[in-house]
Order: structure tokens, then C-alpha cells, then sequence
């Protein structure tokens, strides 16, 4: 993305100005995920917690197309911090606010992880259909 950047300040076109700021947004956006996944190892509490403020964030702005970051991708991090931590709870009730939120679990989090949750809580994992998602969507696309 910093490449893109900086062919596009050197770029003429009229709108220039508006994708550099997007540019810088979503390049921004990605290095502070970086940075909180590094925190992982050196402060989980703070990771958790910058975890859950851009959840809280991205929901009140209800994601953007061109956002870097996904809700799915901060929730993955979180699963799979709590599953290492062995809090298979925590990852569970992580994993179905996904489900409830129309997340495609499979999409962001290994199906190993998700399996290993559910075994360690005595359950049967539920398989993530997220190729009948995919299919589902394509054809409603072919419908509008």
C-alpha cells in the first residue's frame, strides 16, 4: 500500500486528494492492527482492550467497503488469544457473536481452532458453511 501512496501523490488526477486520505486511512488502519496483534505477547490486557475498542468502533460505523480492517479479523485475533490462553469460553462466546452477527466464521478463524474450542467445552462443532455463503451471495448477485 505505501508503493500505491506514493505513485498516487505523484499521480494528476482531480480526486487525488480524496484516495491519498483514503490511502493513508487504510494504510494507518492497518499498521495500528499490527500493533495490537505485537501487544499479544506484551500486553494482553491492552491487546484485548484495543481489540474490543475497534469493535465498538467499527459497529457504530457499521464498517466501511473501503476499510482495511474487519470486524471478523479483530474478532479472530481475539479467539484465537483466548483459545492459546486456554479460556475455551471466552473464545466460544467470541465465536457466537460471530455466528449472530452473520460473520463467516471460517473465513477469519482456522476450523482446527473452532473445533478445538468446542471439544475442550464437551461440544460439537458446528461447521462454518462458508462455501454455501459464498454460493448463496453469487446468486442473489445474479438476481438484483
Amino acid at each position: 500500500m505505501s508503493e500505491a501512496l506514493k505513485y498516487l501523490k505523484k499521480s494528476n488526477k482531480f480526486d487525488k486528494d480524496e484516495k491519498v486520505k483514503s490511502l493513508q486511512t487504510r494504510i494507518a488502519e492497518m499498521e495500528h492492527f499490527g500493533q495490537i496483534r505485537r501487544m499479544a505477547k506484551t500486553d494482553p490486557i491492552g491487546m484485548v482492550r484495543a481489540c474490543r475498542e475497534l469493535l465498538a468502533q467499527l459497529s457504530r460505523t457499521k464498517g466501511s467497503p473501503q476499510a482495511s480492517l474487519r470486524v471478523g479479523d479483530l474478532y479472530a485475533l481475539l479467539i484465537e488469544f483466548y483459545f492459546r490462553q486456554g479460556n475455551s469460553e471466552q473464545a466460544y462466546q467470541l465465536i457466537e457473536k460471530m455466528r449472530s452477527q452473520k460473520i463467516p466464521i471460517g473465513q477469519f478463524v482456522d476450523q482446527n481452532i473452532v473445533e478445538s474450542i468446542c471439544e475442550a467445552l464437551g461440544m460439537e462443532a458446528a461447521e462454518d458453511n462458508l462455501s454455501e455463503g459464498i454460493s448463496e451471495d453469487i446468486a442473489s448477485l445474479g438476481q438484483s
